[in-house]
Order: C-alpha cells, then sequence, then structure tokens
C-alpha cells in the first residue's frame, strides 16, 4: 500500500532515508515546475529544486501539519526563487495580478519563423502572469490533474481551472501542444532524488578517524593547547547575529546562506559561533570553534555546499596583533611543517573584526593563502560582557578542507567527500 504524505514525512523523521526520497521522487517535477516558472530558466529550475528538498529535509521537524508537505515544499520553492530574483535581478518579479502581455493580434506563433521551438515556448510561458504560469507549468510538466495542482499550491481547484483558462487564452490551442512537450523533456530525470539523498545523508568526515579533514582538525587542535573546543549550533538565529556582530539589516553574511525562516540560518561561517560562544566566559577566555558550515554553491573542484571550517578566538587583558600573527604561525607549522608566512590586508574588514589580514604561507614553492584574521571589534566585545578599554582579543578562520588540498596536493574539493556504499 502507497505510503500518504504524512506517514513519509514521520518515517523520513523517524531516520528512514528512503522515506524522504519516496517525497523527492513524488514532488521532484511539481517542485520543479513551480521553480519555472518564477525563474524562466531550466537549468537554474533543477538548482533551485535541489534545494528547496535540502531545505525541506533540514527543517521537516518544524512542519506542524504533515499532511500539508506539498503545500509546504511548494512555498519553500517559491520562496527560494523570489529571494534569489531580488538579489540578482531586481525589479525581475512579475505582478502576480497583472494581465496577459500579449494580445490576440501579438500571438507567439508570429515569431515561428525566428525563433525555434523552445524559445517560442520560454517567452510565451515567461509573458503569462505570474499566477497563470504556476499552474500551466505544474499542469503540462508532467501531467498533473488539476486537484493535484491544487494540491500543491495550497489552493482551490476551481482556482486552478480558472487560471489555466486564462493561460490557453492566451497560448491558443496551436501553441498548448508545445508547451506540454517541451515542459516534459525539460523535468528532471528519475535519477534526481537519488542524487537529492545522496546529498543529505553524507557523511560527516570531521567526525572519521583517518580522514584528511579529521587529521587537519587534530593537527590544529595540537598546535593550540589549552583551547577549549566549542561547536556551537549549525543553525542560527539572524536577530542573534545581528546583535553580536553590531550589524546592520541587510548584511551580505545572509546573503549566500540556507534561509530556515525569517530568524534563522544555516551558518555560513564559524566566526559569529566562536563570538556567540565567549560571552559570560571568565577571562581569559580561549576557544576553538569547529564545525559544517553551509553555503548554496554549485559544487566544483573548489566549492562544496557543506564543508568544514575552525575559527580561533583569544580574548583577554594585553592581547595583540603580534599574539595573533604567532597563533596562525603555529597552525601554520603544525600542519605544514616550518614555512615562511606572509601576511597582507585585504580589500575590507571580516565580519567582526577590525585590522584584518589575509595570510599566506610558502608551501612547496608557492604562495598559499591559508587564512583570514583580525583584532576583534571594540563593540563586539562590549556587547559580549567585557569592556574594550580593558580586554582585546583577536581571531582568525580557517577552511579545512582547503588546508587538506593543500598539504596533500588535492586538485578537487570533491575528493575529500567520503564515498558511501
Amino acid at each position: 500500500m502507497m505510503m500518504d504524505d504524512e506517514q513519509l514525512v514521520n518515517a523520513a523523521l523517524a531516520g528512514d532515508m528512503s522515506a524522504f526520497g519516496g517525497l523527492v521522487t513524488r514532488y521532484k517535477d511539481a517542485c520543479f515546475g513551480a521553480a519555472y516558472a518564477i525563474l524562466g530558466n531550466f537549468h537554474d529550475a533543477e538548482d533551485f529544486t535541489q534545494e528547496a528538498f535540502v531545505r525541506a529535509f533540514q527543517n521537516l521537524e518544524r512542519l506542524k501539519d504533515r499532511r500539508k508537505f506539498a503545500p509546504w515544499l511548494c512555498s519553500i520553492a517559491i520562496n527560494l526563487c523570489r529571494d534569489w530574483l531580488k538579489r540578482t535581478r531586481p525589479g525581475a518579479i512579475s505582478n502576480e495580478t497583472q494581465e496577459s502581455l500579449h494580445s490576440a493580434e501579438d500571438s507567439p506563433m508570429d515569431e515561428t519563423a525566428k525563433f525555434d521551438v523552445k524559445e517560442i515556448v520560454q517567452k510565451a510561458i515567461a509573458d503569462l502572469p505570474e499566477q497563470s504560469r504556476m499552474v500551466t507549468t505544474l499542469f503540462y510538466v508532467n501531467g498533473y490533474s488539476q486537484e493535484q495542482v491544487g494540491e500543491f499550491l495550497g489552493i482551490p481547484v476551481g482556482t486552478v481551472k480558472s487560471r489555466l483558462s486564462k493561460a490557453r487564452n492566451i497560448l491558443k490551442e496551436r501553441l498548448i501542444g508545445m508547451v506540454e512537450q517541451t515542459l516534459k523533456t525539460a523535468r528532471p530525470g528519475d535519477k534526481y532524488p537519488e542524487h537529492i539523498v545522496e546529498l543529505l545523508q553524507r557523511p560527516r568526515p570531521m567526525d572519521m578517524a583517518g580522514h584528511p579533514v579529521r587529521k587537519i582538525w587534530e593537527m590544529i587542535r595540537d598546535a593550540l593547547p589549552g583551547y577549549e573546543v566549542v561547536e556551537g549550533k549549525e543553525v542560527e538565529s539572524v536577530e542573534e547575529t545581528r546583535q553580536a556582530l553590531n550589524m546592520e539589516n541587510q548584511d551580505p553574511i545572509f546573503y549566500r546562506a540556507y534561509k530556515v525562516d525569517d530568524d534563522q540560518y544555516l551558518r555560513t561561517q564559524m566566526t559569529v559561533t566562536a563570538i556567540l560562544e565567549m560571552k559570560g566566559r571568565k577571562l581569559p577566555v580561549k576557544l576553538l570553534a569547529p564545525g559544517r558550515v553551509f553555503r548554496p554553491d554549485k559544487e566544483d573542484e573548489r566549492h562544496l555546499k557543506v564543508f568544514h571550517q575552525v575559527d580561533v578566538l583569544h580574548l583577554d587583558r594585553g592581547v595583540t596583533r603580534a599574539m595573533l600573527i604567532e597563533s596562525i604561525a603555529k597552525v601554520s607549522r603544525g600542519i605544514f611543517g616550518n614555512v615562511e608566512m606572509r601576511h597582507r590586508a585585504p580589500e575590507k574588514d571580516f565580519f567582526g573584526v577590525c585590522d584584518s589580514l589575509e595570510i599566506d604561507i610558502q608551501y612547496q614553492g608557492e604562495w598559499v593563502e591559508v587564512a583570514g584574521a583580525g583584532m576583534i571589534l571594540p563593540d563586539v566585545i562590549a556587547r559580549a560582557g567585557y569592556d574594550p578599554d580593558q580586554v582585546a582579543g583577536y581571531g582568525f578562520g580557517v577552511g579545512i578542507e582547503r588546508l587538506a588540498m593543500v598539504k596533500w596536493n588535492m586538485d578537487d574539493v570533491r575528493e575529500l567527500v567520503p564515498k558511501v556504499d
């Protein structure tokens, strides 16, 4: 007997990844259709479909009514796409209440001689009002019924019928067949859910004995004895972060982040964790903050969506920039041996610090950047409950995968992702 959405969600929360895979299989085409309706680009739609499922998995326990997984997933996909458009293409989001841009005399079919079928279809769909564009894409992308479209969008079937009718009047019957064929051809393949599940099940190499990521972390820890290890939370509060770092509302730290809701995001770096953890501790405060960070980047030989960083923080009376440089030198020697080190000022300061530095080492005949560093801002020190006139501090951060690639001459960071049998 086929499990319904509520049963699949419950099973996934209990640790059954195949159950979440079932949800991916069930809704991948619908999610793709919703993303395409907003973005108008097949490749981007597939990327944001993936991101929507990742976001849904990471926040599955927050879904109160587990029968409504479909409209919840749809809202995630739509919000992801709209947020991205606002950041990258201001003004690109269409007015949901606008009427069609095409009149009966200005049919997309008049352009047949100039453009191929795919271009005609993309232009025709893009010119539909957003609400009609959404139901049209979902209806034709995999032959969904009007009832299924309504369930996914969380709207009545009558509304679906009305919007489809408006879209058909605009597109004309001849173009409808082209739309259906183009959307069916473009939707994600059958192996797409396997890719989503693989990403969500990716193991934690920092916890795996003998793994290069674990080895680098152990070298850092051994180079700085006497530091307390803190891990913090992978889901951080936007407001708490802004208060700790004295940020303005529109700060770039949140632009490249997986947003959980209006006040939570998946951490993009360990700096915030280290700064939040220093509050309320007795001097001297010496912290190592290792952990996973999350960025919605396309994965390639230099980028992963999930990777590891370590931030080092030292707060006390009499802390100086020279002590900062010496701490970085200790870490560098602990990993690479006796190497020459240099530093330079970046174009702008890193978050939470001033007098920022980018640190390079000379390794195997080449200069390689290994760390970003700086002195903790007085405002940040004060917000953590210390007197900045009496206390100073430094912080620096390193990417563990980056250091592993340098040490073991690796060309592709994906080699560090453990294979799952």
